[in-house]
């Protein structure tokens, strides 16, 4: 009878084969694994991430245009949904429906949540009130004692985001109804992004009928957010160094230069 010890695999080769099966098993996603991005983000918020009322559906911006340089760049497909309620946006961030935030600004708090980019461009925050009635601001101080409404759920700055509580404001979903809210004496002033702002007013009719304060709330970094629980979250480093190329060449000032 043949000797069974001959029919085994020798040790070495079976504890070699035991180690690959162990590291197979624990070692974490590769960037392999993200073959597709399902991206998240706002749809008002000009000239960043919106969509347009005869095209509610399709993703505009400048956000959504790098995000699809940037998988051209990484090899990965894009897909984009709009039109989902910014709390809902956050929630899908923080478990991992979705992959990416296309257009957000930088806050301590988002850091931890969410692995961030690099910046890629900038965009301020300001005062509008009604014409005719300016007041001084210099600082939010200035807005204590006066009633005021934001976008909901939205961060406008890690210092405002600070202050908030001490401010008498509302919050709502749509720019459109702020604006109302304003011209209707609802309140004493609104806070926007100043160019997302102005151009609503112009689309409303109110061109004449609202004021910029000139000093801004907060001039902020845009930035895209990887989400945690992603097996895309992998693409950070690959994505960071895409943006600083990008930003080099030219490449997103081109599309920052389009929507100008």
């Amino acid at each position: 009878m043949q000797n069974i010890r001959s029919l085994m695999w020798p040790t070495g080769v079976l504890n070699m084969l035991a180690w690959l099966a162990f590291i197979g098993f624990w070692t974490p996603l590769s960037a392999a694994a993200c073959e597709k991005i399902r991206v998240v983000g706002s749809d008002q918020w000009i000239p960043f991430a919106y969509t347009s009322p005869d095209q509610p559906d399709k993703p505009i911006g400048i956000a959504y245009d790098v995000v699809r340089l940037l998988g051209a760049d990484l090899g990965v497909s894009v897909e984009i949904d709009v039109g989902i309620p910014w709390r809902r946006i956050e929630l899908e961030m923080d478990n991992g429906t979705a992959d990416l935030l296309a257009g957000n600004y930088w806050t301590e708090q988002r850091a931890k949540r969410w692995a961030v980019t690099r910046d890629f461009a900038s965009d301020k925050v300001h005062v509008f009130v009604r014409k005719g009635e300016e007041f001084s601001y210099s600082s939010l101080s200035d807005l204590i004692g006066k009633a005021g409404v934001i976008p909901a759920g939205i961060s406008l700055g890690q210092e405002f985001d600070s202050f908030k509580p001490n401010l008498d404001i509302y919050e709502v979903k749509q720019h459109t109804q702020m604006i109302e809210m304003l011209m209707k004496r609802r309140l004493d002033y609104m806070i926007l992004p100043l160019y997302s702002g102005n151009l609503k007013i112009k689309a409303l009719g109110y061109g004449e009928g609202i004021s910029v304060l000139p000093t801004p709330v907060s001039v902020n970094s845009v930035h895209l957010s990887l989400s945690r629980e992603s097996s895309c979250v992998v693409l950070l480093e690959k994505m960071n160094r895409q943006i600083e190329r990008r930003v080099a060449d030219g490449s997103i000032q081109a599309i920052i230069s389009a929507y100008q």
